[in-house]
């Protein structure tokens, strides 16, 4: 009996758990860049890390791969939509 009952507390736990949709892992969601950096938007990015639990990183330089960026613009898409949903529509704004 404390088997089922063990076995049936974990079934609730597991299942009970809420899945972040996107790129949230560690606590916070990952855009990914590609192209040549712009330094401004990158020191903005860096003070903005923080409040949003946004974290950037690029996955290619200054030359890069239609596909590349094909991934990365639908990675950031799903992204950007779980940011909206957690934080609301108005989040860049604020």
């Amino acid at each position: 009996m404390l088997k089922k009952l063990s076995f049936l507390f974990l079934l609730i736990m597991i299942f009970s758990c809420k899945k972040e949709e996107g790129n949230y892992v560690g606590g916070y969601y990952w855009i990914y860049g590609y192209g040549l950096k712009d330094m401004r938007a990158e020191e903005a990015a860096e003070g903005i890390s923080e409040k949003w639990k946004i974290k950037y990183t690029d996955v290619g330089g200054c030359v890069v791969d239609y596909n590349i960026q094909k991934k990365a613009d639908a990675l950031n898409k799903k992204t950007y939509a779980a940011i909206a949903r957690r934080y609301g529509r108005d989040w860049k704004k604020i």
